[in-house]
């Protein structure tokens, strides 16, 4: 299967109202990842603070493991949404073209090969 060169994700008022650019050009999503609970696993809930270049190459990852689905606190995890959002200060919402990447961590693969989005 080919990748794209640049995947487009469109800033929307929903799941993607936490896309944009910085001011030096970079370009951001914030997000909420989770493995579902399936076949005995707990699953697991995130915080995810993916960073781009200007030209949509991935830069940085940032991302906050907020436990198993059983743990989950929906307070603690608004707390880091927002504290993820505060520290890219003024931001511009918006379209966005990142090239496609994959990065590992706490186990678990995240990902953006198909211009959908979480």
């Amino acid at each position: 299967m080919n990748k794209p060169d640049l995947i487009a994700i469109e800033h929307d008022d929903y799941d993607a109202k936490h896309i944009g650019c910085l001011p030096d050009g970079r370009q951001f999503f914030l997000t909420t990842p989770f493995v579902p609970a399936f076949g005995g696993t707990a699953g697991r809930e995130f915080v995810a603070l993916f960073l781009f270049d200007e030209h949509g190459r991935f830069l940085e990852a940032r991302i906050d493991d907020l436990g198993t689905r059983a743990e989950f606190d929906k307070q603690g995890a608004n707390i880091i949404y927002e504290q993820r959002l505060a520290e890219l200060g003024a931001v511009e919402f918006c379209r966005i073209e990142v090239q496609p990447f994959e990065v590992e961590r706490f186990g678990t693969t995240f990902a953006s090969y198909h211009g959908h989005r979480r």
